[in-house]
């Protein structure tokens, strides 16, 4: 099917917009899990409280589908491999 080249070009705009929206929030993502493992980063001053606020709700969004194991929550690896997936998706739609 032929499409008006101005649509092709709003597309592939909108495909690098999802991707950078993407790839920022996995930065922040990242972030956020590695504070967690420094014991003297308060998650309530800023920037801390930042990435809290932006990270939390989808972090939570997972939050019980995979079970603790020895005590530590694979939620975040599911959180980070849904990002990837999406990823993909969008990369592949031409």
């Amino acid at each position: 099917m032929y499409l008006p080249l101005f649509f092709n070009e709003i597309l592939l705009l909108v495909q690098e917009l999802v991707l950078i929206f993407l790839n920022f929030f996995k930065f922040f993502l990242t972030l956020r899990l590695t504070m967690n493992w420094f014991p003297n980063c308060n998650p309530f001053v800023q920037p801390f409280f930042f990435l809290t606020r932006i990270t939390d709700p989808y972090l939570r969004l997972f939050r019980g589908f995979a079970p603790t194991t020895f005590g530590l929550d694979f939620s975040p690896m599911l959180a980070i491999t849904w990002i990837e997936c999406v990823t993909e998706v969008v990369l592949t739609i031409n």
